[in-house]
């Protein structure tokens, strides 16, 4: 097995401490991942965030397994951000419900490409106001949520198969 170095950078910004995770998911698997970052986050006890990226449903396992462990090292869910890119309807959907109910902080980025083609659809742009707004996040779920006067997000869950594909 492979040993991985932890690299903390700490941002300090108007008395606020941020704390970003350099490193690959693959860390989390090791046996020492918990002590190292505990020893290395016991220096900076003023830990405000720390921000990780879930873009994918491969990745959550991995997830899963460093918020345990973190978790069991006195980081409370609430002190961590996530990042989640949204592509397709439903692996977003997923992910953001299991953000919420681990009670992370996630946020939503809508999937853009950079080629000056294609357009973002507008499930991306309510699904990143749903998931970005801590009181829409908690009071009410995706499928219930409503962006627009006469417009429930449940309609994208009926055609998502046109959705996804439009996207790629």
């Amino acid at each position: 097995m492979q040993n991985y170095q932890i690299d903390l950078l700490t941002v300090t910004n108007k008395n606020v401490v941020y704390t970003m995770v350099y490193t690959t998911f693959s860390i989390f698997q090791t046996p020492n991942f918990a002590e190292n970052f505990h020893s290395k986050t016991k220096k900076s006890k003023n830990i405000e965030v720390i921000r990780f990226a879930v873009d994918t449903e491969s990745q959550i396992d991995p997830f899963l397994s460093a918020i345990e462990k973190l978790n069991r090292y006195g980081i409370p869910s609430r002190k961590i951000f996530v990042f989640v890119l949204l592509r397709e309807l439903l692996d977003s959907y997923r992910r953001i419900n299991l953000l919420k109910e681990l009670g992370v902080h996630p946020f939503a980025q809508p999937f853009r490409r950079f080629d000056g083609k294609s357009k973002i659809p507008q499930w991306q742009y309510d699904m990143a106001r749903y998931a970005n707004r801590k009181a829409i996040l908690k009071s009410v779920d995706f499928k219930d949520y409503r962006p627009r006067r006469g417009f429930k997000c449940a309609e994208y869950f009926k055609n998502d198969v046109n959705i996804n594909q439009s996207n790629q």
